[in-house]
C-alpha cells in the first residue's frame, strides 16, 4: 500500500508528498485503512497546488483526523498561509502552545483575526477536530469527535478571506521554511466552502464520502475510496450507497 494522494472531489487537488510516509498500525474508524505520518523534526509535509477550488474568501470548514506524538507546541496542521518574504496569509487550523485548537484568518494578507477554543488532548489519541467559520457573523465553531467544544468563538473584525497565492499544506506554513509543523498521524483531510453546522459534521466526521459532497472542495483520505473495512458502502450503479 502506498499514500493516495489524489483529491477525491472533481476539482483535482492533487498533492505532492514532502516526505511524508504512510502508517497503517492503527486507524481512526473502520473504513479507513491508511493514514500519513509526519514528524516535527524531520518538518514533512504535503502540499496542493494553489487552484481556485481552495482560495475561498468567505465561509469555510476545515476537517480532519489527527494523532498528536507530542502536544504544547505550536502545530500548523492545515494552512493556505506565508508570511516570510511577502505576506500572503489566507487562514490556518493550528494547535497552540496551550493545546487550544487555533484558527487564523486574514483579509488582506497581512491583518489577520485569531479565535480559539480550550482543549485537553492526549499524544496516541485519535481525534476527529474540525473548525467552522461563518463570514458575515465573524462566528467560528470548533468541535471534537463532532462535538462542539467551548461556546461560539467571534473574531474581532474580519469577514473575509484573502485569495492568496501559495500552497495549501498540510503540517507546517510558510512553505520550504516549513515553520511550526505537525507530528503525528493525520486522515481524511477536508476543505469546505461552506460553514457547515455541528450537526452535519457529527453526521460524517466517521465515514468516508464520496467526494461529491454539497461544498467539499478537495477531500483526501489517503486511500482509494471503497478500499476501506467492512463498513464501507457497497457501489450501486454510478453512486456509493450504504451506512452514510
Amino acid at each position: 500500500m502506498a499514500l493516495d494522494l489524489n483529491d477525491k472531489t472533481a476539482n483535482a487537488n492533487n498533492l505532492t508528498n514532502n516526505s511524508a510516509t504512510e502508517y497503517t498500525a492503527d486507524t481512526p474508524f473502520a473504513a479507513s485503512t491508511i493514514t500519513a505520518a509526519v514528524t516535527i523534526a524531520g518538518k514533512e509535509n504535503l502540499t496542493a497546488a494553489d487552484s481556485a477550488s481552495l482560495s475561498i474568501t468567505a465561509n469555510i470548514t476545515l476537517m480532519c483526523w489527527v494523532k498528536f506524538t507530542a502536544l504544547s507546541t505550536l502545530q500548523m496542521i492545515m494552512t493556505k498561509w506565508n508570511n516570510i518574504g511577502g505576506d500572503n496569509r489566507s487562514y490556518t487550523f493550528y494547535i497552540d502552545t496551550s493545546n487550544n485548537l487555533s484558527f487564523s484568518y486574514s483579509n488582506d494578507g497581512v491583518a489577520q483575526d485569531t479565535i480559539s477554543v480550550a482543549w485537553t488532548p492526549s499524544t496516541e489519541t485519535w481525534y476527529n477536530i474540525a473548525i467552522s467559520w461563518t463570514a458575515a457573523t465573524k462566528v467560528g465553531q470548533f468541535a471534537v469527535n463532532g462535538v462542539q467544544q467551548g461556546t461560539d468563538q467571534t473574531g474581532a473584525t474580519i469577514t473575509s478571506l484573502f485569495d492568496s497565492t501559495i500552497k495549501f499544506q498540510i503540517s507546517g506554513k510558510d512553505e520550504a521554511n516549513m515553520n511550526n509543523p505537525f507530528g503525528g498521524k493525520i486522515d481524511e483531510v477536508r476543505v469546505y466552502n461552506t460553514a457547515r453546522t455541528i450537526a452535519a459534521i457529527s453526521g460524517d466526521y466517521n465515514v468516508e464520502l464520496v467526494g461529491d459532497e454539497t461544498g467539499l472542495v478537495a477531500y483526501w483520505p489517503f486511500e482509494p475510496l471503497g478500499g476501506g473495512g467492512a463498513n464501507w458502502p457497497i457501489m450501486t450503479g454510478k453512486k456509493f450507497w450504504g451506512s452514510r
